[in-house]
């Protein structure tokens, strides 16, 4: 008997755009260390369904443990990486404040 599953299979990670809340505080995540619950993908970014996030943690700024670069999510499920000398953690929430708007944050 032969089954089509071709079209009931949806890939889980195919990721979905969303829209930023305001109302999120921003938070540092870091990622890729031995003990980390996220680990890194081969090209450092976070391996993460990001359609499992809610919109806040796809706010969060992702620190790679292992590179230093810090990653975060564009609307349309890219990760963007800034990194460079004199790039620290105020200068990613200023680059994040100007592509997403205002942002309220905390640190956690």
């Amino acid at each position: 008997m032969f089954v089509d599953y071709a079209e009931k299979i949806i890939p889980t990670d195919d990721p979905k755009p969303w829209t930023p809340d305001p109302s999120c505080a921003i938070s540092t995540v870091y990622f890729g260390g031995e003990d980390d619950p996220i680990k890194a993908n081969a090209d450092g970014t976070p391996l993460v369904n990001v359609n499992d996030l809610t919109v806040c943690e796809k706010m969060n700024i992702y620190i790679n443990r292992e590179t230093g670069t810090m990653y975060y999510l564009t609307p349309d499920c890219v990760w963007k990486a800034v990194s460079g000398q004199g790039v620290d953690e105020e200068e990613v929430i200023k680059l994040i404040k100007q592509h997403r708007g205002k942002i309220n944050r905390t640190w956690k």
